[in-house]
């Protein structure tokens, strides 16, 4: 039993948070013709008379005046005002009682204050007949009155004498973000595709050309073919060191022995080997990543120079993205094979001077013997 009161509570809590959230419709004004004022017939109502202010403009007050009919009044009639009010973002507020006052329960009155940027006021009258055992009734019966405001958006069109498009871009000055004086006229130019809603004009972003891309293709292409050209004129003729152990004295001279280098084992001659392909990878990834990163600043500093929309502006960054990814993978090929030629230098190496030094050993124990 506990648990379904918490739960009820909880379920008419949301319903309060939901209720009091502005309500998001487009602001279409359910099909009526923008600009033009939805008002009552007053022959059709209990009212005598309405008046209300024509034109509302933004943060001023929207007032009306009835007055109820001799049937009306006569039965102790009671008014209560709903107002609501959307803007031209597409926003409706919720429906609210408005605080209306009467001196002698014949005449009403009422005053709303606006918001900014709003596009128009909803209104109607609920009417409680005191003598009729309180029976109520709407005007209209179903939807608002309605009163413009004196700049409105309605299914895309702009209108209204307080819409003051200094630039002629089609964007009226208190939404127009981008109020540049150099904007051409109207008649000079496409807005649907040079401006946007915003008012800022729709810069086509520069990118790398056709004729770009075929030069850095072949540059590619050139240094892979450098690189095989090298590659097929690179020899490995092999040297020989000698080693002079010379002993010179005043008397005798000593005879000198040369100590041949030993024949390169078929293993050194592999490691040497991959130690030159390592050499030239390496190099091959140096040109990449110089290319690599000058692409990076490049991108980089046409994002922060260049003026671009919203989406030009998400591609751009995501080529940026990809780029840096692309040089952080190649430092890292770049350090990598840096690393495997250092290891297999060392290798190779290390196997000569054992080689050198097991057969200078071998010649002075034999020169001992002797």
């Amino acid at each position: 039993m506990r648990g379904e009161k918490e739960g009820l509570t909880f379920f008419l809590m949301a319903l309060f948070i939901i209720c009091s959230l502005p309500i998001t419709s487009p602001v279409s004004a359910s099909g009526d013709e923008g600009g033009v004022n939805v008002d009552p017939v007053v022959e059709q109502t209990i009212f005598q008379s309405i008046n209300h202010t024509d034109v509302t403009t933004d943060l001023g007050n929207w007032e009306i005046t009835v007055t109820l009919n001799n049937d009306a009044f006569n039965n102790n009639t009671t008014l209560d005002l709903i107002t609501q009010i959307c803007n031209n973002d597409g926003i409706c507020w919720p429906p609210e009682y408005a605080v209306i006052t009467s001196e002698d329960n014949l005449t009403f009155t009422s005053s709303v204050t606006t918001i900014e940027n709003h596009a128009y006021v909803n209104w109607k009258f609920e009417a409680t007949y005191s003598d009729d055992n309180g029976i109520t009734e709407m005007f209209p019966s179903s939807g608002f009155y309605k009163t413009w405001s004196d700049c409105w958006l309605n299914d895309g069109e702009w209108g209204g004498d307080g819409c003051t498009d200094s630039d002629h871009d089609g964007v009226h000055d208190e939404i127009d973000q981008c109020p540049s004086s150099d904007n051409p006229a109207p008649s000079d130019m496409d807005k649907s595709s040079e401006v946007d809603s915003n008012g800022c004009f729709v810069e086509t972003v520069e990118s790398v050309s056709d004729s770009e891309l075929a030069a850095v293709f072949l540059g590619v292409i050139f240094i892979i073919a450098v690189v095989i050209f090298g590659v097929g004129k690179v020899r490995n003729p092999k040297q020989e060191q000698l080693f002079y152990s010379n002993t010179q004295s005043e008397r005798s001279p000593v005879p000198q022995h040369f100590v041949p280098k030993p024949q390169a084992s078929s293993r050194e001659r592999q490691l040497e080997n991959q130690s030159k392909q390592a050499q030239i990878e390496t190099q091959r990834l140096r040109q990449l990543l110089a290319n690599q990163t000058q692409l990076t600043q490049q991108l980089q500093s046409e994002a922060v120079q260049k003026q671009m929309s919203d989406v030009a502006l998400t591609q751009k960054q995501h080529e940026l993205a990809v780029a840096l990814q692309e040089k952080e993978e190649l430092e890292a090929k770049l350090a990598e094979a840096e690393k495997n030629t250092h290891i297999v230098q060392n290798i190779t190496y290390n196997i000569q001077d054992s080689a050198i030094s097991g057969d200078i050993t071998n010649k002075i124990n034999l020169n001992e013997l002797e």
